[in-house]
């Protein structure tokens, strides 16, 4: 069972990390779009 939960850990914890590295540079993107669009 231990064994099992460290597998998970480290199949789960690089895919939220992906995930919210991709969410956070896609809402930099969204906020820095309007000010690049107006100058």
């Amino acid at each position: 069972m231990i064994d099992l939960r460290i597998s998970w850990f480290w199949i789960i914890m690089p895919v939220i990390t992906c995930i919210s590295f991709l969410l956070i540079g896609g809402l930099l993107i969204f906020i820095s779009l309007p000010f690049k669009s107006k100058n």
